[in-house]
């Protein structure tokens, strides 16, 4: 019985990789910015309604939810704070060397051109400002920004898995809806996006139940549900792309509404909304589907979603990399090809023992 358990429960994380996966290769393809590509069409070039870094946060606070917090439920809060810690500082420290890193190729003269990477609002490339801007969280490189979300989320964490042993998940609901009100009028950037990862960290907590529940559905009732998910997910998808790619087919009010309500750097609540709505479609399609997708990506997709931060960090150094070595082209199946071997030269890095060793996982 244990062995039946301990397999079900590492199918269910096999998912959650796989689409963690998918959510990384989708933005280490679109920091790469070489479209037009079939990448592109996963990704949506980060330009749709919601991008797949509204993903990779959700995803991130489903699993603390589910591993610090659930699965950890017998282990001493002590124990568990000093975890989430622990990790808090190791990626804040890996964020800062890495933007570092990140600026100073930037900065020099060896790689030029480098895409879509505002690093510091100082023009005279002063070490000074830069610094203090890594330091404070204020403007980290953008290659790595996550990294610096994700250590101060770690550190709330601590009292959301205390609040969540209690069984005050309306609690942790309640302050997140706040701190998120608070951000959207004090435009904190942090304040707004912490809704994505503590909103799903008490799914993540409560997952289990969650699970029971789906199970105990009628057939035709989780058809129901699924199908609306999905219908609501495609239709938007779809209007998404419209207003994205081609918005002189709408009109001109409308349009306005839309790049209101769906602005990345507001993150307004209809954002928020429709992560949410994308993001369970998406975690839906990947449960009934995770073995067909571990077969044809060969392992690969798993085992960056199962070590994305690792990925994430180094991704820049390839892309650096490919601008180095790889001229530009207009052709979809060159640019496809240049996304794929970043990928897997991506991956077959992080697999080195050293490199294991050194870059946080």
């Amino acid at each position: 019985m244990p062995l039946k358990k301990k397999e079900s429960v590492s199918d269910r994380l096999v998912a959650l990789d796989l689409l963690r996966g998918y959510f990384v290769v989708n933005i280490i393809n679109d920091h790469l910015w070489r479209f037009p590509s079939l990448f592109g069409i996963l990704s949506g070039q980060g330009k749709l309604w919601v991008s797949s870094a509204e993903g990779f946060v959700m995803i991130s606070g489903l699993l603390i939810g589910y591993i610090r917090g659930y699965r950890n439920r017998h282990v001493p809060f002590k124990t568990v704070t000093k975890k989430l810690l622990i990790r808090a500082a190791t990626l804040y420290a890996a964020m800062v060397v890495a933007s570092c890193i990140y600026i100073a190729i930037e900065w020099s003269d060896v790689v030029q051109s480098m895409p879509y990477t505002p690093t510091t609002p100082d023009s005279q490339q002063n070490w000074g400002v830069a610094l203090t801007n890594i330091l404070t969280l204020t403007h980290p490189h953008t290659w790595v920004h996550f990294l610096a979300l994700y250590s101060v989320f770690l550190c709330l964490a601590v009292g959301a898995v205390w609040l969540l042993r209690k069984g005050w998940w309306w609690a942790v609901l309640a302050i997140s809806l706040v701190v998120y009100g608070v951000g959207e009028v004090a435009s904190i950037e942090w304040m707004k996006w912490q809704l994505l990862f503590f909103g799903p960290s008490i799914v993540g907590y409560y997952l289990e139940s969650v699970r029971a529940w789906w199970r105990q559905l009628a057939k035709s009732r989780r058809y129901w549900i699924v199908s609306t998910l999905s219908i609501v997910s495609v239709l938007t998808v779809a209007l998404s792309v419209v207003s994205a790619y081609y918005p002189d087919i709408i009109s001109s009010s409308l349009q306005r509404f839309f790049v209101r309500a769906f602005d990345p750097d507001v993150l307004p609540p209809l954002r928020v909304g429709l992560a949410t709505i994308w993001f369970a479609t998406l975690a839906i399609l990947f449960q009934k589907t995770s073995r067909p997708i571990q077969r044809a990506t060969g392992g690969v997709l798993e085992y960056l979603g199962s070590h994305s931060l690792q990925a994430y960090i180094v991704h820049g150094l390839f892309i650096c990399l490919v601008i180095l070595f790889l001229p530009d082209t207009t052709s979809w199946i060159i640019n496809t090809v240049y996304g794929l071997l970043l990928i897997l030269c991506i991956w077959v890095f992080i697999k080195l023992p050293y490199v294991r060793r050194i870059v946080p996982r």
